[in-house]
């Protein structure tokens, strides 16, 4: 018997606080990178919460399997099947504009002389192959989780209509297990490629299988009644921002705990974090959120 209704947007509509979630992340990696740059203002409690901005690149990574996945599902329950070519064009009017603005400017830039990017880092730029690139240049590095996310688009929606929904689940499964192991395989076998460990698709894919995971899990009465006892009890949400703050505290005791742990549990923890606040569209969070 279930225990709460399922959320209407599972079937129709935007999804309440998931803007205002992914504005918190895009703010962390902006000050992580402001931070780097110089002449902008150093505090100390900025520049620390701006250490580890990584965590916004994680958070948006598990909301955009949740959010990708959670559409998908939504085509299939109302048609029976999903328009892969409607599918890809949107993805594409969304991103590529973006990105072909930012590489123009880029162009431009190192034209006039104040950048010098090498063709094989225009090459991975403009194929979203960049986190296959060992210290790109840094005025296009950063499209190294761009690059992660085409990745994913083009592969999972794919997976999605060809397995259904229960093994398309036992798939994401399978990736956070493989990213887990493969991770542990390159810092003990390979460490000098730990830093590329940290960028590589088949390494990180697993953060956005967890969002991938949440709403198939979410999609299930019996896994939505699961997930709802994890993370509708009182207090649920700053227990897991608690959780992942002192996960990510003791990944910087160790590279290793970051690398090969922190990413896995991390992931996780987002998740449920994010079914926490996405249960709680009626609460202050969830107003303040959107």
């Amino acid at each position: 018997m279930s225990l709460l209704p399922p959320p209407a947007w599972l079937e129709r509509g935007r999804i309440p606080g998931l803007d205002g979630l992914r504005a918190i992340a895009v703010i962390m990696v902006m000050m992580a990178h402001a931070c780097q740059t110089a002449g902008f203002p150093q505090f100390d409690l900025l520049t620390a919460i701006a250490s580890h901005g990584g965590v916004g690149v994680e958070i948006f990574f598990v909301i955009s399997g949740f959010l990708i996945t959670n559409l998908l599902l939504r085509e299939i329950r109302r048609t029976q099947r999903a328009n892969l070519q409607a599918f890809y064009v949107r993805r594409s009017l969304r991103i590529f504009p973006a990105c072909l603005c930012l590489l123009g400017t880029v162009f431009l830039v190192s034209q006039l002389g104040f950048a010098t990017i090498p063709w094989r880092d225009w090459l991975a730029a403009t194929t979203y192959t960049l986190n296959f690139v060992h210290r790109p240049a840094w005025e296009v590095g950063h499209g190294w989780s761009l690059s992660i996310e085409e990745h994913f688009y083009l592969l999972w929606p794919l997976l999605l209509l060809m397995l259904g929904t229960v093994r398309s689940g036992r798939v994401a499964i399978g990736c956070l297990v493989f990213c887990f192991s493969a991770r542990w395989i390159v810092l003990f076998a390979y460490p000098e490629w730990t830093q590329m460990a940290e960028l590589w698709t088949f390494t990180r894919l697993d953060t956005i299988a967890a969002g991938c995971l949440l709403a198939l899990l979410a999609s299930s009465d019996a896994w939505r009644d699961r997930l709802n006892r994890l993370c509708t009890f009182r207090g649920a949400v700053p227990v897991y921002i608690a959780l992942l703050m002192l996960s990510v505290g003791l990944c910087d005791l160790s590279g290793k705990l970051s690398v090969g742990v922190g990413y896995s549990v991390n992931a996780i923890l987002i998740a449920l974090l994010l079914w926490s606040v996405l249960t709680r569209a009626d609460s202050r969070l969830g107003q303040f959120l959107e």
